[in-house]
């Protein structure tokens, strides 16, 4: 279907054209923080807890993880707002396929930790590959909240 649409579309490098778009989706010129945290934000009901997890793809990850102030600020703000038990941000590094997940304090230090069997260094926990949140990052958190509460 890609190769139909090429000359089509007029695209010549499928790669280059795909990164302009990525490119495109990493600018965040103009967003308050709280935008960005809303930007890919959902909640999830987990065994009675309410849970809102967000996420950002972008090519320039430093952008976010350098004003990690900011975004915990957003983040304990609407967590409060919107009566969650946890709030989880995911940071998603389009280029290594890496999935940094930021935490805010407790309970979320611990439901990550348990859920995914990582260490948490910093506030942040590395979830490596895990860039979905319906198929990577929901099922985990349903089977610790299914299992332990």
């Amino acid at each position: 279907m890609v190769e139909y649409l090429l000359p089509i579309a007029k695209i010549v490098d499928v790669e280059s054209y795909a990164n302009q778009m990525f490119q495109a989706k990493s600018d965040l010129t103009g967003f308050s923080m709280q935008q960005i945290l809303l930007l890919d934000y959902k909640t999830y009901l987990f065994n009675g807890q309410w849970w809102g997890i967000g996420m950002l793809e972008t090519f320039y990850p430093d952008y976010i993880l350098e004003r990690r102030n900011e975004l915990l600020t957003a983040m304990s703000d609407e967590k409060k707002k919107s009566n969650l038990s946890g709030l989880l941000f995911s940071v998603i590094d389009i280029l290594k396929e890496q999935n940094l997940m930021i935490i805010l304090g407790e309970p979320e230090n611990t439901v990550v930790r348990k859920a995914f069997n990582v260490d948490i260094k910093d506030g942040t926990a590395d979830l490596g590959s895990r860039m979905s949140r319906k198929k990577d990052i929901v099922p985990p958190l349903e089977l610790y909240f299914n299992t332990n509460y």
